[in-house]
């Protein structure tokens, strides 16, 4: 989500890249490492049946406030992810506005921090890009690394659909539901510049 806040960014032709290498190297290390703490601390059966893994693995370790402490953490955790969202969608509403794609209110700066005050109030469902659009930075390995990007997305998405094949239709008939919306908005006099 880094990507969403590059307008607020210092530096962002230096820091950008750099960030969405280092998080996702950082997460991978992090995932790979907790997870091998699980399975040294818990029996195999357990890890998959477990529903909160974590807090089982903290009370084989240190017991009852060991598993309470890791709760803590987890909610802490899922915390900071809300912050993340917080701070990309309404980035996302923001640039819509530019473009002619939302309600030009959710454009306003507000004066003093520089954020899209109305864009984070207005908190909305919806978001999608503009036609033609193109990065202001080109990708380290340009085609390769978004063609595995894509397939990887692909792979997550399937085995999504698999896991949990009624909310996924779900989410989909959402964003298919979304389509016409878009193109009525786009064909608005006040979209086109």
């Amino acid at each position: 989500m880094v990507t969403y806040a590059a307008g607020e960014t210092r530096d962002p032709r230096r820091t950008i890249p750099k960030a969405l290498v280092i998080g996702p190297l950082v997460v991978t290390a992090c995932y790979i490492a907790l997870n091998a703490a699980y399975l040294r601390l818990l029996p195999l059966e357990r890890v998959i049946a477990s529903t909160r893994v974590a807090a089982d693995a903290a009370q084989a370790m240190a017991g009852p406030r060991g598993a309470a402490a890791i709760s803590a953490l987890v909610i802490l955790s899922a915390v900071g992810v809300l912050n993340g969202v917080i701070l990309a969608g309404p980035r996302t509403y923001f640039a819509m506005a530019e473009d002619g794609l939302a309600f030009r209110g959710l454009g306003a700066v507000d004066r003093r921090f520089h954020t899209p005050h109305r864009a984070i109030a207005a908190q909305a469902a919806w978001s999608w890009r503009r036609e033609g659009y193109k990065p202001v930075w080109p990708v380290w390995g340009y085609p390769v690394v978004p063609v595995v990007f894509g397939a990887a997305a692909l792979v997550v998405a399937a085995t999504q659909i698999a896991a949990d094949p009624r909310k996924a239709g779900a989410g989909l008939l959402f964003v298919v539901l979304g389509l016409p919306v878009y193109h009525l908005w786009i064909r608005r006099p006040h979209a086109r510049h």
